[in-house]
């Protein structure tokens, strides 16, 4: 919001029951009400923004920039997370089951595992992989035999685990060390 809270009461009715409408905060019967609730609302924003992904320490961005949002190495506490970051569009619910799915497939030993979500601020904060899977094809030219199993196995676990993945791209199987994962559960069903 490019106002500041002290200029809420400035704004008509009008403009304050739409500003409501989009919070999805209630309406109120008086301009002071309503301009106090929506300024709580940013303050509250405020907050939550700095407990959460303001937390992070954001440094390069991993892979390309994805259609949904773009992923970014962040560390907090001297740890290092990879935080797939959305677009504002992204609805909550969609967020939410990525993040689940891609928590059950991390069950089923094929994800990296989830460390936390937030629909809020449009962020998925995951364990880091060492690289993409096309990174050694381009390097070595194929893929080992044990890699090309594990593969198969993984969508064997995810069969087992009910979680269809929906986007077999080559660019959506990472490594950490020796170990293949499968990423991006943004096309995932159960």
């Amino acid at each position: 919001m490019s106002q500041s809270y002290n200029d809420l009461p400035n704004l008509s009715f009008q403009e304050l029951k739409d500003i409501a409408s989009t919070m999805d905060l209630p309406f109120k019967k008086t301009k002071a009400e309503m301009a106090e609730d929506i300024a709580n609302a940013f303050k509250d924003l405020e907050h939550h923004r700095k407990k959460t992904v303001n937390k992070y320490e954001t440094h390069e961005q991993l892979g390309e920039k994805g259609h949904e949002g773009t992923t970014y190495r962040v560390t907090y506490r001297g740890d290092e997370f990879a935080m797939k970051t959305f677009k504002g569009n992204k609805s909550s619910n969609t967020l939410r089951l990525e993040a689940d799915l891609q928590d059950k497939a991390y069950r089923a030993g094929v994800a990296p595992r989830v460390i936390e979500y937030d629909t809020f601020s449009k962020y998925i904060v995951m364990k880091k992989m060492d690289g993409h899977l096309v990174d050694i094809v381009k390097k070595k030219g194929t893929l080992l035999k044990y890699q090309q199993k594990r593969i198969i196995e993984m969508f064997n676990l995810l069969d087992k685990a009910e979680v269809f993945h929906g986007d077999g791209n080559i660019m959506n199987f990472m490594f950490k060390g020796k170990e293949i994962y499968l990423i991006d559960f943004g096309y995932a069903k159960v």
